[in-house]
């Protein structure tokens, strides 16, 4: 949860990444992220074949893609620059670390 004003959310629309702003993934995306780079490494389209592959078995968390997509993460092919968006926002944060 963040407070934007008096306001609480969950998350920040993910359009906002790669704007400048530090938006926030909902920490299951997060995880998810990390649960394939742990599997596979987060070299693309590597990665990607992984979340696919994860999602597609639900070995995450039970997680499929209709759950994924609806934590804001669409593993489609006309949804992958925000996919990759995502991922990189998550392996830039353990790179900060």
């Amino acid at each position: 949860m963040v407070m934007v004003g008096c306001i609480r959310i969950r998350t920040l629309p993910i359009k906002l990444l790669g704007t400048g702003l530090m938006a926030l993934l909902e920490p299951k995306l997060r995880e998810f992220i990390m649960f394939c780079i742990e599997r596979r490494g987060s070299q693309w389209p590597a990665l990607y074949d992984e979340m696919a592959r994860v999602a597609g078995q639900r070995l995450f968390d039970d997680m499929g893609y209709e759950e994924l997509k609806a934590l804001g993460l669409s593993l489609r092919v006309n949804g992958i620059d925000r996919t990759l968006e995502m991922v990189q926002q998550v392996t830039s944060s353990i790179s900060e670390q």
